[in-house]
């Protein structure tokens, strides 16, 4: 009877254990999402943060917030706005407009405008992320114009960015919309992630590392972003070496990636990652981006991460260029996969370097090489080698091409091989080859012969994001087109002392019936061939 009474008494206690741990779950679950309303609930947000408990959810009402501190959020809040534009503004003499303290994760800020109309110093910002802390940002503004910097991680901050956007931050030679500080022997690598944001006009940079006290770079995730014109020299930098002290520092096993995004030019180069002696990324990584034309002194890329690099589907619209990309001895490999790439060249009197060039990739030290499959090379003025070398490079570096157009009278520079790899490529005008070439237009014209004339890849999309492989095979170049392949035709007619060679398809010519037969360099149909008293046997090829 006492084991009974003695059991029945535990189990009690234990269902009240139970029902009490469970009202006190019920309790914190229901304090951590409290809503406090601005002003309704508190006058600021300030006062807000301050009334707040982890998890809650601060709503702000539509307005200008003058507020009498900066928004020190030592704690895991959400900040949205209702009812319209949240616009928050600090003191003039606080470093920023908010910061998240060191070690404090899952802030959200939603709708926010975070404004400097004024500041007491060049280098002041909106908002800044402190060591091992995180914050979402969604559907947020960083503006100018008084100050340097929208938004800053120092030692190993985390941000993602959905649907921002960056305007007015110019006042620093180094200010950015993004910037990333600060690394020492114990913070994290920050990771970046940025979706659907406009980096808009007035930025200096985009996103670039600080270059006193370089960050430790972790992933950095880039999609389809908007870039207009910056007024620096580099758009996007994590450039600078000179001792570890001064490199930034990568996660070996996270990769750098843009994707589907598009960029305006800036005063020099839009990327430049250099050398670092501290190890590189799993890899440096652009898919279906747009590099727009735009004119400098030098080039667009300088690349000299220690991974390996590709391009995937993109554009490089061109500009008055020494060359596209100056790859030096970092990267162990780089990839062009689907690639238009044009440069109009620059002249001595317009490059830095005093000379005329026209490359399309430059860079010192070989003993790498560069993959080429499906691309269109275009440089209407030619000055220099299409792919050149630094004469004291210790190798030659190779390029293996396979199923590419180089319109470049100089295709091979000093160390330089060219490996041709199955369908190699042909050195003939892409004049003709595009649509719209004056107005940026650089999808291919129905009926020239690199319609359908790639090797499959593999790849879903073009740059467009339009279906790959439409025709049997994908197009070359960035672009894919709908165009049917064309059934080869040939038919020839005397025209006076002169032979008229009408044709669809590539025209191929031979000195004897049985062949060897060999594509005839810039024909086009109707092709006129002077008499002579050789035989001439003529065929056309699909492509």
């Amino acid at each position: 009877m006492k084991l009974r009474t003695l059991r029945f008494t535990e189990r009690r206690q234990l269902c009240r254990r139970i029902v009490n741990v469970g009202l006190l779950a019920t309790f914190v679950k229901t304090a951590s999402a409290a809503v406090i309303q601005v002003p309704t609930d508190q006058p600021t947000i300030v006062a807000a943060i301050g009334a707040a408990n982890p998890g809650d959810e601060i709503v702000i009402e539509a307005g200008t917030y003058d507020e009498s501190d900066w928004l020190f959020v030592n704690k895991a809040l959400t900040f949205r706005a209702t009812n319209g534009v949240v616009a928050v503004r600090s003191p003039a003499g606080k470093d920023a407009v908010a910061e998240v303290a060191p070690g404090v994760t899952g802030v959200v800020f939603e709708g926010i405008r975070f404004e400097r109309p004024s500041a007491h110093a060049s280098w002041t910002r909106c908002v800044q992320v402190q060591g091992a802390s995180a914050a979402t940002f969604k559907h947020c503004v960083f503006t100018g114009p008084a100050n340097a910097v929208g938004l800053i991680l120092f030692f190993g901050g985390d941000a993602t960015l959905q649907s921002c956007t960056f305007s007015n931050f110019a006042a620093e030679g180094w200010a950015a919309a993004i910037a990333l500080e600060a690394r020492d022997g114990t913070s994290p690598h920050s990771d970046v992630v940025v979706r659907d944001t406009l980096f808009g006009s007035g930025c200096n940079s985009w996103i670039r590392g600080f270059w006193w006290n370089p960050p430790k770079l972790g992933e950095l995730t880039v999609s389809n972003c908007t870039f207009k014109a910056a007024l620096g020299a580099h758009g996007i930098a994590f450039y600078y070496g000179g001792g570890s002290s001064h490199n930034t520092q990568y996660d070996s096993s996270k990769l750098l990636r843009f994707e589907d995004c598009t960029f305006e030019g800036t005063v020099y180069e839009i990327m430049e990652f250099h050398y670092t002696s501290l190890g590189g990324p799993a890899g440096l990584q652009f898919r279906r981006c747009h590099f727009k034309p735009y004119n400098s002194t030098r080039k667009m890329f300088w690349l000299d991460i220690p991974a390996p690099v590709l391009f995937e589907n993109c554009l490089f619209g061109g500009g008055k260029h020494e060359n596209i990309m100056t790859v030096w001895g970092g990267p162990p490999s780089v990839d062009f996969h689907h690639c238009t790439m044009i440069n109009q060249g620059i002249t001595a009197a317009e490059s830095a370097s005093g000379q005329n060039l026209s490359s399309f990739i430059w860079g010192w030290d070989g003993g790498r090489t560069f993959n080429v499959v499906n691309c269109l090379f275009y440089c209407p003025t030619n000055y220099s080698a299409a792919f050149s070398g630094d004469p004291g490079s210790s190798a030659d570096r190779v390029y293996a091409v396979v199923h590419s157009v180089i319109d470049h009278p100089w295709v091979v520079g000093p160390k330089v091989q060219v490996v041709l790899g199955s369908g190699g490529y042909t050195n003939v005008s892409l004049a003709g080859a595009f649509v719209n070439p004056a107005g940026g237009d650089y999808h291919l014209v129905n009926g020239t012969p690199w319609v359908n004339g790639g090797t499959d890849l593999g790849y879903v999309w073009d740059l467009d994001r339009a279906v790959r492989n439409q025709g049997g095979a994908p197009d070359m170049g960035a672009y894919e087109s709908a165009f049917l392949p064309v059934v080869p035709t040939v038919s020839i007619a005397p025209s006076g002392m002169n032979v008229v060679v009408s044709f669809t398809g590539v025209l191929q010519a031979a000195d004897a019936v049985t062949g060897p037969y060999q594509d005839v360099p810039g024909a086009v149909s109707p092709w006129t061939v002077g008499v002579t008293n050789n035989m001439k046997f003529f065929r056309a090829r699909g492509f």
